[in-house]
């Protein structure tokens, strides 16, 4: 690797809380679909599948990167609490992300 393509990527590497290695986020997440497309493959699911579950495990292993800054192995249920929440403020209306609060406050 030359020492301009080591300064470039730097700031794409991040220190996974509790681990001792260093991960680039973008070379994780191409490992981890390649792992997912493989399983899903040996399963002989459909295509159209095998789309569904790389565009939605993507996406929660970006979150995880870039909002949780933790890589998503370590990601237990408040990681997929918080993802589902995002989700649902994200594609919300206003109106509808006024009910989720009122409704999240009340359940606490």
């Amino acid at each position: 690797m030359s020492g301009a393509s080591q300064v470039a990527g730097a700031s794409l590497l991040q220190t996974v809380p509790g681990a001792s290695r260093s991960v680039d986020p973008s070379t994780e997440l191409a490992l981890i679909i390649d792992s997912l497309r493989r399983s899903v493959r040996l399963k002989n699911h459909a295509v159209a599948t095998e789309e569904t579950y790389v565009h939605w495990s993507a996406r929660f292993i970006r979150f995880c990167f870039q909002a949780l800054g933790q890589h998503p192995a370590d990601a237990g249920p408040p990681a997929i609490t918080a993802y589902l929440d995002y989700l649902a403020l994200e594609t919300a209306t206003p109106q509808q992300t006024l009910h989720f609060l009122l409704g999240s406050s009340s359940m606490a």
